[in-house]
């Protein structure tokens, strides 16, 4: 197959009835309606403007294993949503066999939502590397809607093993979404992990005011293809907080590749989520940022723009490293912007001021594509996805 044109892609994909539901999503790792704001800030406010300043810890040996991404130590599998009432319904149920106890039992999972019919398959004779920039040929796990069967531009996820590090691919494609238009929180395609409670492990922030939680991964630059007006989406690393003392929770979006309209700057103020009743914290890998910092061995978050006429030329070459730190200071900062300047809906809750008080509850690489627009395509793959801890940022 040569190079997918509109008119070829119109003949592959359905028209998207266009029904507005509120997605009511049980787990929020969801970019959500504020993708398109979630970048802008104002340049004056109180930023972190200077990495020079910041005391980085050089020595790789000091960082702890949370997350590794050793091929022995994961047991990947799936769950599927077609639509947010099946998620809120089902979820629970789905994934209480799914909790991952680092560092030695990892169980992540693709959590799939709003895309018709995925099934699990293993003969796959079309070439999704086009796309993905990975390789399935050797996969452990390969699911796909019924039209990947015959067409490499259709959604998939996917999980194999290179050079004994999980890589993982995914490519969404408004033209499989179901026919309800999903307002809040369009398809995506989520690699997480969930962790157990209450584990030491998974608490990285002290009480001395130390402490660091870093994320990081490999990947091959996204490929972004609109084919109308579609306002884009994004490539992000999340990480959902629970605090162990009043179970409250806080959902980072931390924003790798802007997709479309999506702009590189860290969101000034927090929001809240309606449907999950959790604050969220929308940030980028960048120097100028306050809720997060940015290693000086990661590149910055890159803005994706479509390009209707890209495919990847090599496969399993994962050349673009991010690395993003969540410092005692960071979580610090967000919990004093939640008693000073609190989102409405939380403005009478008390979240504390004690980094210590708060563990991680999931870790996530997700792929999302908004449907407000309609018509296009986002595709990508990862490799190496790992969470440490450490004294200070890496």
């Amino acid at each position: 197959m040569g190079t997918l044109n509109l008119g070829e892609y119109n003949m592959y994909i359905k028209n998207i009835i266009k029904i507005s539901i509120l997605a009511t999503i049980s787990l929020a790792f969801s970019g959500c309606e504020f993708f398109d704001e979630m970048f802008k800030f104002d340049s004056k406010s109180n930023r972190q403007t200077n990495i020079e300043t910041i005391k980085f810890e050089k020595d790789e040996s000091k960082k702890r294993v949370v997350i590794s991404s050793k091929c022995s130590l994961n047991k990947p599998s799936y769950i599927y949503y077609e639509t947010p009432e099946d998620a809120h319904k089902n979820i629970s149920k789905d994934t209480k066999n799914l909790i991952s106890t680092p560092p030695n039992i990892l169980k992540p999972h693709w959590d799939i939502r709003y895309l018709n019919g995925i099934s699990a398959y293993k003969n796959k004779s079309v070439n999704f590397e086009k796309l993905t920039g990975l390789s399935f040929k050797n996969s452990i796990l390969f699911l796909g809607t019924d039209a990947s069967r015959e067409q490499y531009a259709a959604s998939i996820a996917g999980v194999t093993c290179v050079n004994d590090k999980i890589a993982a691919g995914t490519t969404i494609n408004l033209g499989d979404a179901p026919e309800e238009y999903v307002d809040y929180g369009g398809p995506h395609t989520t690699f997480i992990y969930r962790m157990a409670d209450k584990l030491k492990i998974t608490r990285p922030w002290n009480s001395t005011k130390d402490g660091n939680l870093i994320i990081q991964a490999n990947f091959t630059e996204p490929i972004y293809k609109n084919f109308r007006d579609n306002i884009g989406g994004g490539v992000n690393f999340g990480l959902i907080l629970r605090n162990i003392k009043n179970n409250k929770n806080i959902n980072y979006i931390i924003g790798v590749y802007p997709v479309g309209e999506g702009r590189i700057k860290e969101k000034k103020n927090l929001l809240f989520d309606p449907t999950t009743k959790m604050v969220h914290v929308a940030t980028v890998i960048s120097p100028d940022t306050k809720w997060s910092t940015m290693s000086p061995k990661s590149q910055e978050s890159i803005r994706i723009l479509s390009d209707i006429d890209e495919f990847k030329k090599e496969y399993n070459k994962w050349d673009q490293f991010y690395r993003v730190n969540i410092t005692y200071d960071n979580l610090y900062a967000v919990l004093k912007e939640l008693r000073d300047n609190p989102p409405a809906e939380v403005a009478d809750e008390d979240f504390g001021l004690h980094p210590e008080d708060w563990e991680i509850s999931s870790v996530y690489i997700q792929y999302e594509l908004d449907e407000d627009g309609g018509d296009a395509l986002l595709s990508g793959s990862f490799r190496g996805f790992e969470v440490y801890t450490s004294k200070l940022p890496l």
